[in-house]
């Protein structure tokens, strides 16, 4: 159903998810931002499965979705019959791990500037209001 929880960031992850049909939204640290929509044939979670991290984003169903699961049981019990499987799978992690980290310093900066700019403007409101009379002396 749309607007349903899947994955919450920090919770651990035991298992990744295929998107079989629909779309999901992955959520920036605020929850309500989307950073990326994921469509059929996606798949998340890898990164806290395969890198044994905590889970580094929310993921919500953006619409009526069919998701299939992968325990990390069952991933292991297909690495060892297709080793080259983990290796692709960990260095795709290790790239969107180093993707997200990147987002979220994106983020942080430029929520930090946006602040800033706001400050600047409000006094410079103050001012040409008037109501700068103790910036002025």
């Amino acid at each position: 159903m749309a607007g349903e929880l899947i994955v919450r960031k920090g919770d651990v992850g035991k298992e990744m998810f295929f998107v079989h049909r629909g779309r999901c939204h992955i959520l920036a640290d605020d929850g309500v931002t989307e950073l990326f929509s994921l469509k059929q044939g996606s798949f998340f979670g890898e990164i806290a499965l395969v890198l044994n991290e905590r889970r580094t984003a929310s993921v919500i169903a953006a619409s009526f979705c069919d998701i299939l699961i992968l325990r990390k049981g069952d991933l292991f019990r297909v690495i060892r019959d297709y080793p080259n499987v983990a290796i692709r799978l960990a260095e795709y992690a290790r790239r969107r791990r180093r993707l997200a980290r990147w987002i979220r310093r994106a983020t942080e900066l430029v929520l930090q500037r946006a602040a800033a700019s706001l400050v600047f403007l409000l006094l410079l409101l103050l001012l040409l209001l008037g109501g700068g009379g103790a910036l002025a002396t």
